[in-house]
């Protein structure tokens, strides 16, 4: 699962996040008493916090409304049309598929499993900014 930081246009132009001296802001996840971890590994690690959102859907309204920057997962910001990706989609975590032994053959597992395997590549491409 690969994240990359999302705006809107307008947000962007006006905030030049990539510049040392910029007023572009992040909107995210942590406590307001500390500079989140994340941060520190962002494209931009040298912006302000302004915004603590512990919601992903909070914090996409938040950015789609020109609060901040949000560093979300592609899959989650590459579909929202009024964002763009500000930077290269980075490693954020593996993602695995499992599922409890006594679940294993139930049918709607079993009709789950096909329907990633036979999907694989595309789902993956998604996961990884790719698409």
């Amino acid at each position: 699962l690969r994240h990359a930081a999302y705006a809107t246009p307008e947000y962007a132009a006006e905030h030049h996040p990539e510049r040392q001296n910029s007023t572009a802001r992040w909107v995210g996840w942590g406590s307001p008493d500390d500079r989140p971890e994340w941060i520190a590994r962002s494209p931009f690690p040298h912006l302000a916090v302004g915004g603590h959102f512990n919601n992903i859907q909070i914090q996409q309204d938040a950015a789609r409304r020109g609060l901040g920057i949000g560093y979300f997962p592609c899959v989650v910001g590459d579909d929202a049309p009024d964002l763009v990706r500000l930077s290269d989609p980075e490693p954020y975590m593996k993602v695995w598929l499992l599922s409890h032994r006594d679940l294993r053959a139930a049918a709607r597992m079993r009709a789950f499993r096909e329907f990633v395997f036979g999907h694989h590549d595309h789902i993956e491409a998604r996961l990884e900014g790719r698409v």
